[in-house]
């Protein structure tokens, strides 16, 4: 985890807020299926 984000702090600010939406979304997607279930 501590190369990863190294290197999304070396891709600069932008791709770093990218990131962090999509592994938000990624999460609700998961806890949405885990209640499905």
């Amino acid at each position: 985890m501590k190369k990863w984000m190294k290197l999304i702090v070396g891709n600069g600010e932008q791709m770093k807020m990218k990131r962090l939406g999509r592994i938000k979304r990624n999460e609700r997607v998961e806890r949405g299926l885990c209640v499905v279930k």
